[in-house]
């Protein structure tokens, strides 16, 4: 009788403290939106004589960022899904710049 209350009583306790855990977690509030910008630098060749066009991003956030993907160009046609633009985590205050192939697009 005595151990199962005791036991009882162990399980509400981590019960409650993990409803109390869950509150605390679920009152926090929403990250903002991150302060970035993204600066267009100058056009370039690649080593096959293609265009490149090449991009700084900055994060003047106080949290890091991370910048990856697929990069979409609008065309006569229509917007393009290509061009891998890599990965990178940008800490606070850090820039990046890449170069995006126009020929990948079929500019």
């Amino acid at each position: 009788m005595r151990r199962t209350r005791n036991m009882l009583m162990i399980t509400v306790l981590i019960v409650v403290f993990a409803c109390a855990w869950l509150a605390r977690i679920a009152s926090q509030p929403p990250a903002g939106r991150p302060n970035v910008s993204i600066t267009f630098l100058d056009y370039t060749n690649d080593f096959n004589s293609g265009r490149l066009a090449r991009f700084a991003v900055s994060n003047h956030s106080t949290a890091a960022i991370s910048r990856a993907g697929m990069v979409q160009i609008q065309t006569a046609t229509g917007w393009t899904g290509c061009c891998s633009s890599g990965y990178a985590i940008l800490n606070a205050g850090e820039q990046s710049a890449s170069s995006l192939a126009q020929r990948s697009a079929g500019l």
